[in-house]
C-alpha cells in the first residue's frame, strides 16, 4: 500500500527547517543544537521515574543542552544491550547492575536514588518470619530469588528455596488477595496499594528490616559514553537530580504529569500511595539525592556474588563515576608533584574583554576570572595575575614564558608555538554588529568585500583570514573602538562574539546599532598553558571536567544576561514568519498523518488479524530474543503450546464463520489469564504459543492446567 501524499515529506522537511532556522539566526537567541539521549526504564511509566518526568517537563534537561527522551520497558527491551550498544544512552537498573559488572559488562554506575531496596515479601498474617514461607505457596519471580534483596534474605536466614512452592509471578495482587497463595514479592510501592485496598490483614517481610540493603532504581551507562563524554553525563545528573528534588516537592503534579502524558495504567490513588514510598526509599532527609557509597556498593557486590556463585573480584575504579563524589580531582603522582614543585601558577589575561574577563584596580574581574577561581580550588593551587594593559602585551608574556596560563583563550596555529589548549568550557556564537540600516547577513561570505572590524590579536582574525583569504578585515585596538567606527560608518560592521556585544551594547549604543546576523564560526573558549610544561594541560582539563553543570551555569548566569532583540526589524519579522507558519502547518499536517499510517502499518504487521493477538512473525522474533537473554544470563523460559482439538470437525460442520468465532473467543480467554509479561500469539491455524519468561516447568505446567480449564469451562454461544 502506497501513501502517495508523504512522497514530498522530506522536501517539505528541509523547507520547513531551512526557513525557520534562517529567521532564528536574526532574531533570537543563539540556538545551540540539543543533544539527544536516550534513557531506557527497568520498567513501565509510573512514580518510581517521577524526577526524570520532571527534569524533562520542568525544562531542566533543555537547560542542560539535552533532547532526552524516556523509553518505559517492553516485551523485546534488553537493557544491557542497549546500553551497551548505543541504543540507549542511559539505563535505569536494579541491583543486578553490580552482578553485570562483576561479569565483565563495561557499566558505570552513575546514582543511586532508593537508599533501601524496594522489593519485599507480602505473606498471610500467619508468616511471620522467612523460615515461615517453608512448605507454602509463594508468587516469587526466578529473579527475585538470585538477583534481589529478597533472595539475599533467604540465604542469610538458610531458607532452602527448593521447599517453598514457587507459583508464576502474575505482576497483581489478586492471586494473594483471593487467597490462591500465601504470599508473594512485592515491590513496595506498588502491588501493596492494591492489597491495603482491598482490606485484607497481611504481614510484611521487608529484607531491610533483617539488615539486608540493596541498592534500587539506579543510574547506569556504559564505559564508552562516561569516558567520551563525561560532561554530558555529569549534565544529565545535575538535571535528573533537580528534576527529583521537583517531584518529591511536588507529588501531586507529577502524578498528573504522569497520568496526563505517559500512562494511565494506574490510578491517581496509587500513583499518590507510590510517591509516599517513593520519598521514603529515597530519604532525602538523610541522603543526597542520587549520592552513591561505594562501601554500600562492595558490600553489596560481596553478598549477590555469594548468592549467584560468582567469583568475588574487584568492580574496578571505573564502575562509580567519579562525578558523583566529592573525592577531589585524581592527580597522577606526577601531576601532583609538579604543583608541589610550582607552589603557585601565573596567569596573564585580556584587561578589557568584558563580560568575559578584565583587570579593575590591580584584580581579574569577569566570568573566565570566577572560572579560575573554581579550577584552582579544584587543584588546589594559587593563582597569580599577571598585569598587562592590553592583550597584544599579555601574548607577548605569554611567548616569553612569564605566564604559566591564559584564563581564556582560542587555539591558533600562531598561538600553538607557545601554547597548549584544553578543551573549551565556554562556546559562544560570532556575530556581526552593523549600523540599523543595514540588512540581514546570513553568512560571512556574503560581506567578505566589506569594511570588517575585529579586535588586535585576537584568535579569529587569524582563523579568518586563513580561512577567507580576500576577507577585508580591519584590525582595532578594542570592542568599544570597533563599535564606534561602526556608528561613525567608517566600518561596515563589526565581528566579535555575542556576549561581548551585547554587553557593549548594554552600556553603550542604545538604539544605534544591532546584531545584523549569527556567523556559522563558534568561539571556542577554553585554559592555555604553556606548552613546556605539558603536564599543566592535562591537570586543568581534569579541572574542567569535573566541573558540574550547576557550576557552569551560575557562573554564566551571573555575568552574561543578553537581550536578543536588539535592532528587531518587526515588519519583516512578521511577513517571513507568516510564510513560515504556512510551511508549518502543512508540514505538521503530513507530519502527523505519517506517524498515524505507520503505527498502523506497524500494528498490522506483527498481528493476526483474526483474533487480534500477535503474529508468527512477532512470535518468532520474541523467540529469538528470549532464547539470547537465557543464553547470555542462563535464565531459563518457558514455552506452552496448544491447540483446539477437533477443529476441523467445527469447520466441516458448522462452516469456517462459526469456526473463527470459536479462534477468537479462545485467543481472548487466553489473553485474559496470562500474566502482563508474557507474549501470547498465534502460531499457526488452530495452535496458540505462549512465552513464559523466567518461570520454572513445573510452574509453566500450572499456568497451561489453568489455560486448559478456562477454556473447558466456558460456554461458547454457537
Amino acid at each position: 500500500m502506497t501513501f502517495k501524499p508523504f512522497c514530498n515529506i522530506r522536501t517539505y522537511t528541509k523547507l520547513f527547517i531551512i526557513s525557520f532556522f534562517s529567521v532564528l539566526t536574526i532574531f533570537s537567541s543563539p540556538v545551540f543544537a540539543l543533544e539527544k539521549v536516550i534513557l531506557q526504564l527497568e520498567w513501565k511509566h509510573q512514580f518510581e521515574f517521577a524526577g526524570f518526568y520532571a527534569a524533562k517537563a520542568q525544562g531542566y534537561y533543555q537547560q542542560a543542552g539535552l533532547d532526552v527522551d524516556i523509553k518505559e520497558r517492553n516485551e523485546t527491551t534488553d537493557m544491557l544491550q542497549d546500553v551497551l550498544t548505543g541504543k540507549a544512552t542511559y539505563g535505569v537498573a536494579s541491583a543486578q547492575i553490580i552482578i553485570d559488572r562483576v561479569n565483565n559488562y563495561p557499566v558505570v554506575l552513575l546514582a543511586s536514588y532508593f537508599k533501601q531496596n524496594a522489593l519485599a515479601l507480602v505473606t498471610h498474617p500467619s508468616i511471620k518470619t522467612p523460615h515461615d514461607l517453608i512448605g507454602k505457596r509463594a508468587m516469587i519471580g526466578r529473579g527475585d530469588l538470585r538477583k534481589t534483596a529478597v533472595g539475599l534474605l533467604l540465604q542469610e536466614k538458610n531458607v532452602p528455596v527448593d521447599r517453598i512452592t514457587q507459583v508464576p509471578h502474575g505482576f497483581n495482587a489478586q492471586d494473594f488477595i483471593d487467597g490462591k497463595v500465601d504470599a508473594m514479592s512485592v515491590f513496595v510501592s506498588n502491588e501493596l496499594f492494591e492489597i491495603e485496598q482491598s482490606g485484607i490483614a497481611y504481614n510484611l517481610i521487608n529484607p531491610a528490616e533483617y539488615g539486608v540493603y540493596s541498592l534500587d532504581v539506579n543510574l547506569f551507562s556504559s564505559e564508552i559514553e562516561v569516558d567520551n563524554n563525561p560532561d554530558r553525563v555529569r549534565r544529565f545528573l545535575e538535571a535528573s537530580k533537580k528534576g527529583w528534588q521537583y517531584a518529591l516537592a511536588h507529588k501531586e503534579e507529577i502524578v498528573d504529569l504522569i497520568l496526563k502524558g505517559y500512562s494511565n495504567r494506574k490510578s491517581k490513588a496509587a500513583l499518590l500511595f507510590e510517591a509516599q514510598k517513593t520519598e521514603e526509599l529515597i530519604k532525602p532527609e538523610l541522603y543526597e539525592i542520587g549520592s552513591i557509597s561505594p562501601e554500600i556498593v562492595e558490600f553489596t557486590k560481596n553478598r549477590y556474588s555469594r548468592l549467584n556463585a560468582l567469583p568475588n573480584k574487584s568492580l574496578g575504579k571505573k564502575f562509580i563515576f567519579s562525578g558523583t563524589q566529592s573525592n577531589p580531582i585524581e592527580l597522577t603522582e606526577e601531576e601532583q608533584q609538579y604543583l608541589d614543585k610550582k607552589q603557585q601558577l601565573t596567569m596573564c589575561v585580556d584587561p578589557d574583554w568584558m563580560p568575559y574577563e578584565k583587570i579593575e584596580n590591580g584584580k581579574h574581574v569577569g566570568l573566565s576570572a570566577d572560572f579560575i577561581k573554581l579550577f584552582s580550588k579544584k587543584i588546589n593551587i594559587p593563582i597569580k595575575l599577571i598585569p598587562s594593559s592590553t592583550w597584544m602585551e599579555s601574548l607577548a608574556l605569554g611567548k616569553q614564558r612569564k605566564c604559566d596560563i591564559f584564563s581564556l583563550v582560542m587555539a591558533t596555529p600562531d598561538r600553538e608555538k607557545f601554547l597548549d589548549f584544553t578543551q573549551p568550557y565556554l562556546t559562544f556564537p560570532l556575530v556581526v554588529a552593523t549600523g540599523h540600516e543595514q540588512i540581514y547577513v546570513p553568512d560571512i561570505k556574503s560581506i567578505l568585500n566589506k569594511k570588517l572590524g575585529i579586535q588586535k590579536g585576537y584568535a579569529y582574525a587569524e582563523l579568518l583570514r586563513l580561512q577567507y583569504p580576500e576577507i577585508n578585515l580591519v584590525e582595532v585596538d578594542s570592542l568599544k573602538a570597533g563599535l564606534d567606527l561602526v556608528n561613525k560608518k567608517q566600518l561596515f560592521g563589526m565581528v566579535s562574539s555575542l556576549p561581548g556585544v551585547a554587553y557593549a551594547f548594554q552600556k553603550s549604543y542604545v538604539g544605534e546599532l544591532k546584531i545584523a546576523g549569527k556567523l556559522d564560526q563558534m568561539w571556542q573558549l577554553g585554559v592555555g598553558t604553556r606548552n613546556d610544561e605539558p603536564l599543566l594541560m592535562s591537570v586543568f582539563n581534569k579541572a574542567i571536567n569535573r566541573m558540574s553543570e550547576n557550576e557552569r551555569q551560575d557562573i554564566t548566569n551571573r555575568w552574561i544576561a543578553i537581550n536578543y532583540e536588539l535592532g528587531t526589524d518587526y515588519t519583516m519579522l512578521i511577513r517571513v514568519l507568516a510564510v513560515i507558519s504556512v510551511i508549518f502547518c502543512i508540514f505538521i499536517y503530513y507530519h502527523l498523518k505519517l506517524k498515524k499510517y505507520n503505527r498502523i502499518l506497524e500494528h498490522q504487521s506483527v498481528t493476526d488479524k483474526l483474533t487480534g493477538i500477535f503474529n508468527r512473525i512477532k512470535l518468532d522474533y520474541q523467540l529469538e530474543h528470549s532464547l539470547d537473554l537465557a543464553v547470555r544470563y542462563k535464565q531459563a523460559f518457558s514455552i506452552i503450546l496448544l491447540d483446539i482439538d477437533y477443529f476441523k470437525r467445527v469447520n466441516d460442520e458448522h462452516g469456517h464463520l462459526v469456526g473463527d468465532y470459536g479462534l477468537k473467543e479462545v485467543a481472548k480467554l487466553l489473553q485474559d489469564n496470562i500474566r502482563s509479561v508474557d507474549t501470547l500469539g498465534r502460531w499457526g491455524g488452530e495452535e496458540f504459543l505462549i512465552i513464559c519468561p523466567e518461570p520454572s516447568r513445573e510452574s509453566a505446567a500450572i499456568l497451561a492446567e489453568k489455560l486448559r480449564e478456562v477454556i473447558g469451562n466456558y460456554k461458547f454461544n454457537h
